[in-house]
């Protein structure tokens, strides 16, 4: 399989469209099982799915009930992706299946276009993660063995589409009153605390808080505060 990904690296710069790229990782994909592709960068908050989309190899009405039913808000790999730079199984990526019921609703219909699982491919920056590769179907082969040549693979397809589309990977930026508040719970001071020495509410920077996570595709604070320190956005 080694050979295999060789080979691909190889042929993308032979590839002077996006559809040459989609049509050499259709080729190079079907030895690993799998049917299904999609290149994307993470989405920031409010944007829709087919703004973000670089190039894709779908079911067919899949990509138009992932837009309509907005799952880029609720799926919990393009969540995932954010917090991580290793690859990871799609069904792996976590969520709460009793609080999320939308996210649950998506693995569902995703199973329903003969989706089961696949291997997700974090594109990472100096600021974090902007991107990733999703690579399945119905049974895809990921052994432990295949998963350097996938990830490879995704890696340099990833940056080929992005010169070819001419696209600017736009980073989810933190406010600057939303890194003052997280610089400080990273320090340890409680949402109360933060109120009372920069002078606002605890409603206020509750909501600051609430919407890094949403930038960041966190869940709590704590993550937050790693995330952004992760990412360089905030220091101590």
């Amino acid at each position: 399989m080694v050979c295999i990904a060789l080979e691909f690296v190889d042929s993308l710069e032979r590839c002077s469209k996006p559809a040459a790229v989609v049509d050499a990782m259709r080729q190079a994909l079907e030895d690993f099982g799998i049917d299904y592709f999609c290149l994307n960068v993470l989405a920031n908050p409010g944007q829709r799915f087919d703004e973000v989309v670089l190039a894709s190899r779908v079911p067919p009405g899949w990509m138009d009930v992932y837009i309509q039913e907005r799952y880029v808000d609720h799926d919990p790999s393009q969540r995932h992706a954010r917090r991580t730079v290793n690859p990871y199984e799609w069904k792996d990526a976590p969520y709460d299946c009793e609080r999320e019921p939308k996210a649950r609703e998506f693995i569902q219909r995703a199973r329903d276009f003969k989706i089961y699982n696949g291997l997700v491919v974090p594109i990472p920056s100096p600021f974090g993660c902007i991107g990733q590769v999703f690579m399945g179907g119905q049974n895809p082969r990921l052994s432990m063995g295949d998963r350097p040549s996938l990830h490879l693979m995704a890696l340099y397809a990833f940056a080929r589409i992005e010169q070819l589309t001419g696209r600017r990977v736009r980073i989810s930026t933190l406010t600057t009153r939303e890194k003052e508040i997280l610089t400080w719970a990273a320090m340890g001071k409680t949402a109360w605390e933060v109120g009372e020495i920069l002078h606002i509410s605890k409603r206020t920077v509750d909501a600051h808080l609430q919407a890094a996570a949403h930038k960041l595709g966190t869940l709590n604070k704590t993550q937050t505060v790693a995330v952004a320190l992760r990412q360089k956005q905030i220091s101590l």
